[in-house]
């Protein structure tokens, strides 16, 4: 047995879960255990399962790049995680070239998708207050991308759009959330930490 904490993610007869320091592949089917992985902490949001990759976001700030074969490493990024971060994580996009992910210290990175080397990093806030809790900032709503752009929010920091090739920061607005964010054709809707659903003008 093993505490569970992420949700799982189901792909071709593969159900995969989170739990503490550990991942784990079943067959849907069965139940039966395909292969068990440890990984460095707690893992807080469902495994991002794209062909061949598993990816998971641990709490203490890095994302690991699983096999989905047999759960082997492939690759590995770590950032610096503030002292405080809620217990939430936002689940990373993959593309035909890129990982995105946002992490609890306000960043959002574009990795490489077959090594996970970096090919950008933004700030999308900066901490501010005395307070751990003041300058808690984190990307724990899951990023959306629409026609090359990636829109995100943080906790106590801004709702943003940027150029997923260059980085480029388009627009942003101030706005804290830590859940739910949708694009449509037209606008982009944002649930903040005051209980309103708030819509921006995507362009």
């Amino acid at each position: 047995t093993m505490p569970i904490t992420s949700g799982p993610t189901v792909v071709d007869k593969k159900v995969v879960i989170g739990g503490n320091a550990m991942v784990v592949a079943l067959a849907s089917e069965t139940g039966e255990i395909l292969w068990k992985t440890p990984v460095t902490s707690e893992v807080l949001a469902a495994p991002k399962i794209s062909e061949d990759l598993v990816l998971v976001n641990t709490i203490e700030g890095g994302l690991t790049a699983l096999s989905i074969r047999d759960g082997h490493q492939l690759w590995r990024f770590t950032i610096t995680a503030p002292s405080l971060v809620l217990r939430r994580s936002s689940v990373p996009i993959v593309t035909n070239d890129y990982v995105i992910a946002g992490f609890a210290n306000g960043k959002l990175v574009v990795l490489n998708r077959a090594d996970g080397s970096v090919n950008w990093v933004a700030d999308v806030a900066m901490s501010k207050g005395r307070s751990d809790i003041q300058r808690m900032i984190d990307i724990s709503a899951d990023l959306v991308i629409r026609d090359e752009i990636i829109y995100v929010v943080s906790y106590q920091g801004k709702l943003a759009a940027f150029a997923l090739a260059s980085g480029q920061v388009i627009w942003d607005r101030e706005v804290s959330s830590y859940a739910g964010l949708l694009v449509d054709d037209k606008l982009v809707y944002v649930a903040d930490t005051n209980g309103d659903v708030l819509a921006f003008d995507r362009n």
